[in-house]
């Protein structure tokens, strides 16, 4: 779904700084950390600057190649985020950003939610970033925001359906057009508090960088997991 955007991923999504100020809290030196749905591997990068033992996963390869190319010196894995914690390895950290989460049909995301139970440390967290579906669901839009600039113009669509959102991209770069399709399961905050809660875990509801409070309104979901 993803390989056509690798190359362009970077200039399609700006970094923003203020990921740090949001990580930064719970990273722990030396600790061990895992970015999971890593993408070009920028926030993996940040982590290993952060002084902490990270890996990178994603299950695109394209994108692990482009992460790797970038940052030779960290281990990035061609996985899907479930398998990938199935290795007995603990956690101080985990993150999955760029609405990564709403790939897993449910019965995955019990599995995730399990899976960090079991990895995390007793002290450690897991940090998701996903788009606010309450928002989505109620407004019901046809397409996100356009993206465009001189090399490449991102469209985004949504069609909806009983249990999720068919999500399908077009990418126009010089005489060339590229479409790609994917299911998302548009998890609200109550959905994922009440499989959080069923595994042991608990959670805290943000809506920016900036842990303000959640409110129905904001654009995005943050959570951060840990155990009771």
């Amino acid at each position: 779904m993803y390989h056509h955007l690798s190359q362009f991923y970077d200039q399609l999504f700006p970094w923003n700084s203020k990921i740090e100020d949001l990580i930064k809290p719970y990273v722990i030196k030396s600790g061990h950390a895992i970015d999971l749905g890593c993408g070009t591997g920028r926030l993996t990068n940040l982590l290993n600057q952060l002084g902490m033992n990270v890996i990178g996963i994603d299950l695109d390869q394209e994108m692990i190649e482009v992460a790797g190319n970038k940052y030779p010196h960290i281990t990035f894995l061609n996985d899907d985020m479930v398998h990938s914690l199935k290795r007995p390895i603990t956690y101080d950290l985990m993150t999955c950003f760029g609405n990564t989460l709403p790939h897993l049909s449910i019965e995955e995301l019990k599995m995730f939610f399990m899976l960090v139970g079991q990895r995390l440390t007793n002290s450690g967290v897991l940090i998701v970033q996903l788009l606010n579906y309450k928002k989505i669901l109620s407004e019901k839009p046809e397409h996100l925001k356009e993206i465009k600039n001189d090399q490449v113009n991102f469209i985004r669509l949504y069609t909806y359906h009983q249990d999720h959102i068919l999500f399908k991209t077009i990418l126009k770069t010089n005489n060339k057009e590229t479409v790609g399709t994917t299911k998302l399961y548009p998890y609200q905050k109550e959905d994922l508090e009440k499989v959080i809660d069923h595994v042991g875990l608990t959670s805290q509801a943000f809506g920016d960088f900036s842990l303000k409070p959640f409110e129905e309104q904001d654009y995005y979901l943050y959570l951060i997991i840990s155990k009771k």
